[in-house]
C-alpha cells in the first residue's frame, strides 16, 4: 500500500458495494488515519486527488492482488508517516488512553475531536518514518 501509494477496502470485492462507496467518497485535502486490527494506528496520509478519480477495482488473481481476493478496491493516497512495521503500530490502548480515539469499529469514521486527531498524529511523526 505504501510503496502504491494506495489505500484498500475490503467488503464484497463488487462493483458498486460498500468498499467503492466508501473509496470514492473522500475528497481532496482529507487526512486519514490508517489502523490495522488488533494492532492499532499504522501511519497517516492525504487525499491529494479526488478519490473519485482514482478509485479502481482490481482483479482478483493479477499481481495487484496481494492479499488473494481480499481488499481489491483501491483508491490514491500521499502516505506522509507509516510504522515501519505493524509491531511499531500505536496500540488501541494507547490510542484511546493517550489521545482519547476509539479504534474505528467500521472501516471509516470521522475523529470528533480533532485537538487529538492532530496529537495523534503528532506522535506519529515521532515514533513513524516519513514516507
Amino acid at each position: 500500500m505504501k510503496a502504491n501509494k494506495v489505500i484498500t477496502a475490503g467488503f464484497d470485492g463488487e462493483a458498486g458495494d460498500e468498499g467503492e462507496r466508501l473509496l470514492r467518497s473522500f475528497v481532496v485535502g482529507d487526512t486519514l488515519i490508517a489502523f490495522a486490527t488488533g494492532k492499532g494506528a499504522v501511519g497517516f496520509g492525504v487525499i491529494k486527488k479526488a478519490s473519485s478519480e482514482t478509485y479502481k477495482l482490481i482483479e482478483p488473481g493479477t499481481a495487484e492482488d496481494i492479499a488473494e481476493g481480499y481488499h481489491l478496491h483501491r483508491a490514491n493516497i500521499e502516505w506522509l508517516y507509516v510504522a515501519p512495521s505493524l509491531s511499531n503500530a500505536i496500540s488501541a490502548r494507547d490510542v484511546r488512553e493517550k489521545f482519547g480515539i476509539h479504534h474505528p469499529i467500521r472501516t471509516s469514521c470521522w475523529i470528533d475531536n480533532s485537538e487529538n486527531a492532530e496529537k495523534l498524529i503528532a506522535e506519529m511523526k515521532t515514533r513513524f518514518v516519513q514516507v
